[in-house]
């Protein structure tokens, strides 16, 4: 599987979503998407992200937050769908 990693700085930053095409086609390409550094985010800040994720298209197959970096090798495991 293709990890995207999401920190709440690139996730809170005006404009980055909409206008860094950069950062648009990482998140579209990855099969899991993580939030990283969730120690340094509020609440409402994993809410948010958890609902504009959820929203992804196309659907992303996990969606994880993690800490300090730590990554769950079973994240990369995640089966993408073939086309088609």
């Amino acid at each position: 599987a293709t990890l995207g990693i999401v920190t709440p700085a690139d996730f809170a930053a005006p404009g980055m979503i909409d206008s860094n095409p950069v950062f648009r086609d990482q998140v579209q390409l990855s099969d899991v998407l993580v939030l990283n550094k969730m120690d340094t985010a509020s609440p409402e800040l994993i809410a948010d992200f958890q609902r504009w994720a959820n929203g992804l298209f196309p659907p992303k197959l996990l969606i994880a937050a993690t800490s300090h970096g730590r990554l769950e090798g079973g994240w990369l495991d995640v089966v993408p769908l073939s086309p088609g």
